[in-house]
């Protein structure tokens, strides 16, 4: 089942600007296409991913469900990547009546 959120990355340690760094949020998501997310967009806080449930466990540490909405904390495997992100959101789609 593929799924979809955005995580969000960190704040550089000089960044007056309150938002990543443009470099960080590009390492964000070559990082993620590495680790076999598909890369739906970069932003400016954050960057959004989809792939499967049991890849969002595997590799950031986080438990994702279909049609339930999430924020939490990432816990990522590899070492570069914790250094990158701290936090994911995902929502579930709308429904459609």
């Amino acid at each position: 089942m593929i799924l979809s959120a955005t995580v969000r990355v960190r704040l550089d340690g000089d960044s007056a600007s309150g938002k990543p760094s443009p470099t960080a949020l590009h390492d964000t998501a070559a990082l993620l296409a590495e680790l076999g997310f598909h890369v739906l967009n970069v932003g400016r806080f954050g960057v959004s991913i989809e792939g499967e449930a049991k890849e969002f466990s595997r590799v950031l540490g986080v438990d994702i469900e279909q049609d339930k909405p999430l924020v939490a904390e990432v816990h990522p495997q590899d070492p570069k990547l914790q250094t990158l992100i701290d936090m994911i959101e995902a929502t579930p789609k709308p429904k459609l009546f």
